[in-house]
């Protein structure tokens, strides 16, 4: 970040983990999990020099729900994930401040008629939700329930990609794990577990055009305007006056032709 490289530009850190429920730790690392702690997260934030940005948290896991709003008075943005949350312990962090919901139906207690835990509330509350939209973490069918139900106004598209992003299959690390890249699918190289994607966020736009069959204006707002909205940015995600110049220009099948950073052409097909 203080590099200030060409190209996209990055706005902080995700830090996704290491306050997360083992019994839904996906790829993460079980003896690298931790109990929540506000000050190793302020040892945390002030190793990163104020630029952790966005958190994710399991919240049965809080003895204190106000935990929640210690990490926002540190700059940051709370997100429910890696969780078994039930219905009562998710409303309640939202009540806290939650914002959002990290890739949604994933890594977390699945709805059932008897009690509709935390995929059932990230459906029903007025608060965004994260989903991958690579074909292999929710089917497509899902992807349009979770459309129909949640709204595009309150959808943000992620990638949850690691380093062999827009790289062949092989071999590839997650952290301190192994990871095995095979047709695009990455998994642990250990027990194989669904280890993030391969996935590129021009692809999972198209992906979820394909899946929702949504218009372009309403289907972009899920890759733009909603993660400003959620970040707090108040200078981009919209073409408007007094914003960042920053723009994709896609073509008439949605493949990145062009994209500008800044007012300035950082990447454009010949």
């Amino acid at each position: 970040m203080e590099d200030n490289l060409p190209g996209a530009k990055l706005l902080g850190i995700h830090l996704e983990g290491p306050f997360l429920n083992p019994k839904f730790k996906g790829a993460m690392p079980e003896n690298l999990l931790k109990k929540p702690d506000i000050n190793l997260v302020k040892k945390y934030q002030d190793r990163a020099k104020g630029n952790i940005k966005y958190i994710t948290i399991s919240p049965e896991l809080l003895e204190d729900m106000d935990f929640i709003k210690e990490l926002r008075e540190l700059g940051i943005v709370v997100a429910l994930g890696h969780s078994d949350a039930t219905f009562n312990e998710t409303v309640k962090a939202i009540y806290k401040g939650a914002e959002s919901f990290t890739h949604l139906m994933n890594t977390m207690r699945p709805i059932h008629q008897h009690e509709i835990g935390i995929a059932g509330v990230a459906l029903m509350a007025d608060i965004y939700a994260e989903i991958i939209i690579d074909g292999l973490h929710l089917n497509k069918n899902t992807v349009k329930f979770i459309e129909k139900n949640k709204g595009y106004e309150k959808l943000i598209l992620v990638t949850d990609c690691i380093m062999a992003a827009g790289l062949p299959d092989g071999k590839y690390k997650l952290g301190v794990n192994d990871v095995t890249v095979s047709d695009g699918d990455a998994r642990l190289t250990s027990d194989g577990t669904r280890a993030g994607s391969t996935l590129t966020i021009d692809k999972a736009f198209r992906n979820f055009m394909d899946y929702t069959k949504l218009p372009i204006e309403k289907a972009s707002r899920c890759i733009s305007e909603n993660h400003a909205d959620l970040m707090g940015y108040e200078d981009r995600g919209l073409i408007k006056e007094g914003f960042k110049g920053s723009l994709t220009i896609l073509d008439k099948d949605f493949n990145v032709k062009m994209t500008i950073i800044d007012g300035n052409i950082a990447y454009e097909v010949e």
